[in-house]
């Protein structure tokens, strides 16, 4: 109970960073790459680059870790995000339930192996509070110790652009000077 109390106490005093997980549009009648799991990968894991110009220009970083967004804000604010993964994987995709109850479709356009940070191409979208006209919500989640090369990055935008067909470019986080986990209710 007291673990409960002060993660909601932690989620109240964080500060509202760029990554908005509710501005998705309606769901593509595409599937997911075969290949992804939800098995955990070893390493450090979060998002690495987005199709967002904005959430990259105000987020700093963003670790996931058991389907939790820690994400340190570029002026050191931080937020707190917890997503409820159900086990329904098909098709390379997955639903989940946001903060706000609502739940959202996951899919993996695209899985790549260590050579490119075991990172995936992840689209989230929903049926239930997605708008048509809202550009597709891309990330690259991927394992952020080390730089992901250009390379990686470019082909996954290539991909993405021809999945989604329309034209998706990736901006990456820093993942520099990141709060680490356990100092998110210390700061």
């Amino acid at each position: 109970m007291f673990l409960k109390c002060t993660l909601l106490l932690c989620l109240a005093l964080s500060t509202v960073t760029g990554y908005n997980y509710q501005a998705v549009g309606k769901c593509p009648d595409i599937k997911g790459d075969p290949k992804f799991s939800l098995k955990p990968i070893k390493g450090s894991r979060g998002i690495v680059a987005t199709s967002s110009a904005g959430d990259a220009a105000t987020d700093r970083c963003a670790i996931l870790q058991a389907g939790t967004f820690y994400i340190t804000g570029a002026d050191l604010s931080y937020s707190v995000f917890k997503f409820k993964e159900n086990n329904d994987l098909s098709d390379g995709s997955f639903s989940q339930v946001g903060p706000d109850g609502n739940t959202y479709r996951v899919i993996a356009l695209k899985s790549y192996d260590k050579s490119c940070g075991n990172m995936n191409i992840i689209l989230r979208c929903s049926d239930i509070v997605g708008k048509y006209g809202v550009p597709p919500q891309v990330k690259i989640h991927g394992n952020i110790g080390g730089k992901t090369s250009d390379k990686c990055i470019k082909d996954a935008a290539a991909y993405a652009s021809k999945v989604l067909k329309q034209d998706i470019t990736f901006y990456r986080l820093k993942n520099k000077s990141c709060l680490t986990i356990s100092r998110y209710c210390r700061k």
